[in-house]
């Protein structure tokens, strides 16, 4: 029998295993990063088996310390999301700031790692290396194998620190969660505009610096309060999302803004024009991004569509929605809407396909297949998309708030 993994943020973390057939070997034999791609749409192609079982659980010996613990709209540290690759689960601490590598097949421990500072993101693997942000400002770069450092780059200018969560950190933590794409790494370090955010654009083979945009901590902009400006940025508090050729930078209790991933000049960053919608979790399908409850067009950052408060996962003909115990799955539809000047043009929009009540929502959610795997508090469901209907609901200590498939293994 082989596994899946899950992690209890309460009172302890536990990665917990349930158990299906053999593993397939393929593409679905990894997750490579936070939410399965770069676009953090958490789909993935393959199908759960059925009747999952407990294979086994690693329990760890402190929970996660949360950076942000009283902000509803930041919770990316909550748990410490697991990424999959090469027969090994991955994970950072938010507490002694060390990755570890679990055998996927056991459950046991494979090798352990210390940076200086609170890891807060899942590492995101590129070819057999995986690259890791901590708190102490550097993002490294390590051997899939067994941990060794190949490289590290320090966000901010110097090696200055400040008190942060209770521990010394850097004064330019790299709290902009690592992505790649096209064999390109982006992270960006520091979360105080007035001193300085870096955004990076790196060659992941060795750390050179492809670009790096140190200007967006330092302009004079429109705050969210009507008619107040200040000297403000776009400070990244969150995972990094790809969409295109853009690259999205959550801010925290704001809405993203918009980087060129060619040369990193900002695109947008509309922080007055949205008040006081806004948080970390962002998630781009094809020409449109959501963030808190609204859908916004990735070509201009205005908004398109409005959704509501929830979880949401892409699929391959529209995307999930989970709040309140219901999921909702939602196709794209093109529909003639006026522009500006009142003529009718084309453009995409969601209508509700169907949904599924009496569900546990709010925490987490992820696609696979043909299924919908939902979390909430103390529970994890399996929904089967054509019979639209809770095909199996496991019970566990905690709260799971990371959700990753892997060779038909769920990693809680």
């Amino acid at each position: 029998p082989f596994r899946t993994c899950r992690l209890l943020p309460t009172l302890a973390v536990l990665l917990v295993s349930v158990n299906h057939g053999p593993a397939a070997e393929g593409d679905d034999s990894s997750w490579l990063t936070y939410r399965a791609n770069a676009s953090r749409t958490a789909f993935h192609s393959s199908s759960l088996e059925d009747n999952l079982e407990i294979a086994w659980k690693y329990q760890s010996s402190m929970a996660p310390r949360p950076a942000w613990p009283r902000s509803i709209r930041m919770p990316f540290d909550r748990a410490q999301h697991t990424v999959v690759a090469r027969g090994k689960v991955f994970f950072g601490s938010s507490v002694d700031g060390r990755i570890f590598a679990l055998d996927l097949l056991t459950g046991k421990r494979a090798w352990t790692v210390a940076t200086d500072g609170p890891i807060r993101f899942a590492p995101a693997i590129w070819k057999d290396r995986l690259l890791v942000a901590s708190d102490d400002g550097f993002l490294y770069a390590l051997a899939i194998a067994d941990g060794r450092q190949l490289w590290k780059k320090r966000g901010g200018p110097d090696d200055r620190m400040v008190m942060g969560n209770g521990r010394l950190i850097s004064k330019w933590p790299a709290r902009g969660g690592p992505v790649v794409a096209d064999d390109v790494v982006y992270f960006a370090a520091g979360i105080w505009p007035t001193d300085g955010i870096y955004l990076y654009a790196l060659n992941p083979e060795n750390g050179e610096t492809l670009w790096l945009n140190s200007e967006s901590g330092s302009r004079y902009m429109a705050q969210p309060h009507g008619g107040a400006e200040a000297t403000s940025g776009a400070s990244a508090q969150g995972y990094l999302v790809v969409s295109g050729d853009r690259l999205l930078v959550p801010t925290g209790r704001a809405i993203p803004a918009s980087f060129n991933r060619k040369d990193g000049t900002l695109e947008f960053f509309h922080l007055q024009k949205y008040g006081h919608n806004g948080g970390t979790p962002t998630m781009a399908i094809g020409d449109m991004f959501f963030n808190s409850g609204l859908g916004f067009s990735t070509e201009s950052g205005d908004r398109v569509a409005s959704l509501g408060t929830g979880q949401l996962a892409a699929m391959p003909d529209g995307l999930v929605r989970a709040v309140g115990g219901v999921v909702t799955g939602y196709r794209f539809v093109v529909v003639e809407k006026p522009d500006r000047k009142g003529n009718l043009v084309k453009t995409r929009a969601l209508e509700p396909a169907w949904s599924v009540k009496d569900a546990h929502t709010d925490t987490s959610l992820v696609v696979a297949g043909n299924q919908v795997i939902t979390a909430g508090e103390g529970h994890v469901d399996v929904i089967d998309i054509k019979e639209q209907k809770v095909v199996q609901s496991l019970s566990m200590e905690g709260t799971p708030y990371g959700l990753a498939v892997v060779s038909g293994r769920l990693l809680v």
